[in-house]
């Protein structure tokens, strides 16, 4: 039977064969992925969080150390609150005087700043070429 669609019949290829790792190498990742996902708090409890932490892929958090505990407020999470409104500020807000004196500090700050951009900048000499090279150092100024 002789070959009528020389593209169908034709021996594939062995350019365009994946390499026999590639298998390997997606399943390893999918098993890492799977244990890494093993890891996260609500997981890491169970059996699979228990292999996860044998192989290193989980770690349990360490207790926070003295100056942690002593600085943090009594009562306070330890998570970021999502939708809590936080407690007002202590200290008031600024008087209209106080930001008259921030926002001229700071327009005094910016018209330095610029002032300083457009001063005159000296043209340089140099004109391209090699600088010559240093005369060399008198003889009767070298150690002996």
């Amino acid at each position: 039977m002789s070959c009528l669609r020389p593209i169908i019949c034709s021996p594939p290829d062995p350019r365009r064969r994946l390499p026999a790792a590639i298998p390997a190498i997606l399943l390893a990742s999918l098993l890492a992925s799977l244990l890494a996902a093993c890891a996260a708090d609500t997981i890491a409890e169970g059996p699979a969080g228990g292999a996860a932490r044998l192989v290193g892929a989980a770690t349990t958090a360490p207790e926070p150390a003295q100056f942690v505990r002593d600085a943090r407020p009594a009562g306070t999470p330890d998570f970021v609150p999502v939708g809590v409104t936080p407690a007002p500020r202590a200290e008031p807000k600024r008087d209209e005087a106080a930001l008259k004196r921030l926002e001229a500090e700071l327009d005094a700050d910016r018209d330095r700043s610029k002032a300083f951009a457009r001063r005159p900048v000296p043209p340089s000499t140099y004109d391209g070429s090699q600088p010559p090279r240093p005369q060399p150092v008198p003889k009767e100024l070298l150690p002996e």
